[in-house]
Order: structure tokens, then C-alpha cells, then sequence
């Protein structure tokens, strides 16, 4: 295991993990047109809080040319789920707000409409929490999905994501959800294929 006392610089063009049919992997400026396509479905523009330039050509390129740099600064690592059997973009899913102080860092997915109920997102969060667990060194990820996003809420409970009472997501406005923590005193790892990524 690999553990950090400070940030480490992250080289998000050589993250490769891949298990149960899924890869993820970074973004390419080559994932544009279909990304552009998956954020216009109605559910991720109202649960993602993704930025509104993602929905636009300049503002989706901009961001995928950004992650290098986000990714080698420690800050967020971002990734696209990529379905192995087809080689087609089916989702994202991210590591943000890392803190490396604390060990910790929230997380966020959003799968490709057409490509639900296949378990996707399951798979690309057990993933992603294998690795930053096992090969990032943090201890704790936290999720704040929406009251009204039950499907991710759903998907979360399956991850051994549980409520705490008490805390709030985003500010704790009408749309907020109880934050969803996943500690890694309840892991087991299950090791990915994958490409170390540290500098």
C-alpha cells in the first residue's frame, strides 16, 4: 500500500484500471462528441451540478484539456467509464475535493441513460474506491447525492455508503441530501487491473 504525507503529483494520462467490463480511464479530447451528447439527458443536468459549460462544446474541451492539471496538483481526478465490450463512453465517474491532510475525498458518478441498469455505476465506484483506498492511501469518501436522486441513493446503499445524521450536503439547501460516507474500515479490496499513476 501506498501512503502520502503530502499531495503527490498524479499523472491522469496514465490511469488504467479495468474490471467486470469496465475501464476507467482519463478523458480525450476523442470522448467529446459523445460526452457532449450523455450531459444533455435531463437527469444529469438536474442532478450532476455539473458546470453549464460542459454542455457546450468550448466549455466540455476546455475541462478534459484541465484534468492533467487538476489531476497532477492532487485536487480532483476525473475519469470516464468506458464499457470494454463496446469501447463506448457510458459514464464518469471522479474523485473530488481531495484532502490529503485528512485522508479523504468526496465522490461523484453519473452514467449514460441508455447504458442503465447494468450496474455501471456500482462497478465504477467499487472500482474507484478500491484504488484510492488501496493505492491512494485515503481513508474515507463521502457522496451528497440529491433527496430526490433515489437511483444514486440506492446505488450508494449497495456500496456500504451510509447516511450520517446530522450533515448535509451542498450548504444543506432544499435540494441537499444527508451526506453518505463510506470509511475504509468497512473495505475489502478486491485489486484492480491497473496502471500505477504516481509521479
Amino acid at each position: 500500500m501506498w501512503r502520502c504525507a503530502e499531495t503527490p503529483r498524479l499523472r491522469y494520462r496514465r490511469i488504467a484500471l479495468e474490471r467486470d467490463g469496465i475501464a476507467l480511464r482519463p478523458f480525450s479530447t476523442g470522448d467529446l462528441p459523445r460526452l457532449l451528447a450523455i450531459v444533455q439527458a435531463p437527469d444529469i443536468v438536474r442532478f450532476s451540478h455539473l458546470p453549464s459549460a460542459w454542455r457546450t462544446e468550448e466549455g466540455a474541451l476546455a475541462y478534459i484539456r484541465s484534468l492533467p492539471r487538476l489531476a497532477s496538483g492532487g485536487q480532483k481526478v476525473d475519469l470516464a467509464i468506458e464499457a470494454l465490450r463496446t469501447g463506448l463512453l457510458v459514464g464518469r465517474v471522479a474523485l473530488r475535493n481531495i484532502s490529503w491532510r485528512r485522508r479523504g475525498a468526496g465522490v461523484a458518478t453519473w452514467v449514460a441513460p441508455e447504458a442503465r441498469g447494468h450496474g455501471i455505476g456500482t462497478k465504477a465506484l467499487r472500482l474507484i474506491s478500491d484504488w484510492a483506498f488501496s493505492e491512494l492511501g485515503l481513508l474515507r469518501l463521502e457522496a451528497d447525492p440529491d433527496r430526490d436522486n433515489f437511483a444514486s441513493r440506492r446505488m450508494l446503499g449497495r456500496r456500504l455508503f451510509r447516511r450520517e445524521n446530522g450533515r448535509s450536503g451542498r450548504g444543506g439547501g432544499p435540494d441537499s441530501c444527508h451526506v453518505c460516507a463510506y470509511p475504509r474500515t468497512l473495505h475489502v479490496t478486491s485489486s484492480p487491473r491497473r496502471i500505477l499513476t504516481l509521479a
